[in-house]
Parts: structure tokens; C-alpha cells; sequence
């Protein structure tokens, strides 16, 4: 991973109130999570053309 684009988020997280920060990091989770998905379909359908 580049550890500038760690850093970065890391910095924009901390200028999140403490009490916001779990849920910033939930979202977080879940929008990785997606763009796994979509990631591992689009290689799966460019593998397999119709």
C-alpha cells in the first residue's frame, strides 16, 4: 500500500470528532468492501466474455 495514501487518510480521520470517527471507519469498511466486490465481478466478466 503507499503510505502516503494511509497517511492521508489518517489525517483526514483525525480532524473527525472522536465520537464520529467509529462511524467514519465503518463506511470506510464498507465502501472498501464494495469496491472489492465490484473489482473481483469486472475481472470475473472480463475473463468470461459473453
Amino acid at each position: 500500500m503507499d503510505t502516503s495514501a494511509a497517511t492521508t487518510m489518517i489525517k483526514m480521520l483525525e480532524t473527525v470528532p472522536d465520537q464520529l470517527q467509529e462511524t467514519v471507519v465503518e463506511h470506510m469498511r464498507d465502501y472498501i468492501e464494495y469496491l472489492l466486490d465490484e473489482a473481483k465481478w469486472k475481472n470475473s466478466f472480463s475473463r468470461n466474455p459473453g
